[in-house]
């Protein structure tokens, strides 16, 4: 059977002292797109569909890949696939903010880094 791009879909961390492979984790089904943000123990993964709506927020520890938490996301839904949905991801202090532009509208949430809770949810649809 031929494998598709999306279920191949990895991201990885590597030693760049050597560029062995340290850790590595399967994108989740059906997203084609990444936003990382490295923190001092922490990596915070956004993993989006870039033309239909969805998205997902995970962590997971640096030194091994451990996973921590994944967050309740919401984003915008809408009933069709022809959409544009581009994610990207702050920390601020404890928190981690995902900003999220569509083509139904604009969205921030907000998480606290520590265990993926949110904290605040905003939307702007026309």
């Amino acid at each position: 059977l031929k494998k598709s791009r999306l279920e191949e879909g990895r991201f990885v961390s590597l030693d760049t002292s050597n560029w062995n492979l340290l850790w590595s984790h399967a994108l989740k089904k059906y997203m084609n797109c990444v936003y990382l943000v490295v923190g001092k123990d922490k990596v915070f993964v956004a993993e989006y569909e870039n033309i239909a709506c969805g998205v997902g927020l995970r962590c997971f520890r640096t030194s091994d890949g451990m996973a921590l938490w994944e967050a309740d996301v919401s984003g915008i839904n809408v009933d069709h696939s022809l959409y544009s949905n581009y994610v990207t991801l702050r920390r601020i202090e404890n928190y981690v903010i995902l900003i999220g532009h569509a083509l139904a509208g604009d969205y921030v949430e907000t998480f606290k880094d520590e265990d993926g809770s949110t904290v605040s949810k905003w939307q702007a649809t026309d």
